[in-house]
């Protein structure tokens, strides 16, 4: 394939079957920036084939080579904080993305399931004392409610392909997706998700467009991962194209352009 990135994010080209059966072409780019001015995070984040988890076994980083979603996913990594740094047993944080809005309330730890929460200054976010920000992987709900049958009749007449009554919505992988995708631009406020304990900013707007022989596509933003205690926002974009019978013949000639990203709005701490 005659491929050529002409930024600094780093991309990656695959063929997959979608649940149609068709087989598309998906190019991936992340953009990895810091979340407090918007400029280039030190330490950036690869596309990840497969999903990455924690060990406690919660998805960190919901895998990127899939072929399709529906809107944008967006995950929050980090800490749950109480307000103002007072130790407290339960409280809540919150998270707004442009019209999106999700709260998380934290418990403290127990020792015991009958006894009573012990105090935090700061707790994870994840399943067991903080949910509703994480990634969602595929053999949980509500993913695994969309993954189609894998029976005998499935072996007999489809596979490898996927199932003909798979949901496309299985590729969501995040507790939190937008209905359509997002764009940058949206504001973005975080509550008891930091030290600072209020964070008001931007979704960044990245100007990164692909080429396919004579035509420019804008790529969706799939996924956007925010990671308070890191200053670190991550956003995975793609274009998908339907090359279905034209593995063996002329494929598109891809380039990767960007013209320059517009930065953040400002930190503000309450």
């Amino acid at each position: 394939m005659d491929l050529r990135n002409l930024t600094t994010h780093p991309h990656l080209p695959a063929v997959l079957h979608d649940e149609r059966g068709r087989e598309v072409l998906v190019v991936l780019i992340k953009v990895t920036l810091r979340l407090s001015d918007g400029a280039p995070h030190p330490e950036p984040l690869p596309i990840h084939p497969s999903d990455v988890r924690f060990p406690s076994g919660a998805v960190r980083y919901p895998a990127d080579l899939v072929p399709t979603k529906i809107g944008t996913d967006i995950v929050c990594n980090g800490h749950v904080y109480a307000p103002s740094g007072e130790p407290c047993t339960a409280c809540t944080a919150e998270l707004r993305i442009g019209t999106l809005r999700r709260e998380v309330h934290a418990v403290g730890p127990r020792r015991s399931p009958d006894s009573s929460p012990e105090l935090f200054v700061r707790i994870p976010l994840g399943q067991e004392h903080a949910p509703g920000l994480a990634g969602v992987g595929p053999h949980e709900e509500p993913r695994r409610a969309f993954r189609g049958t894998f029976d005998d009749s499935w072996e007999r007449t489809r596979a490898p392909l996927l199932p003909e009554d798979m949901d496309p919505r299985f590729w969501n992988a995040a507790q939190l997706s937008s209905a359509r995708p997002l764009v940058g631009g949206e504001s973005i406020v975080l509550v008891n998700l930091s030290k600072s304990g209020r964070i008001e900013t931007t979704l960044p707007r990245v100007p990164v467009r692909v080429r396919l022989d004579d035509r420019e596509e804008r790529p969706a933003l799939d996924l956007v991962v925010l990671e308070p205690d890191a200053d670190r926002v991550t956003l995975t974009f793609r274009v998908s194209v339907d090359v279905t019978g034209r593995l063996d013949r002329r494929m598109p000639k891809v380039r990767i352009v960007e013209k320059r990203c517009a930065p953040l709005g400002r930190r503000v701490t309450a």
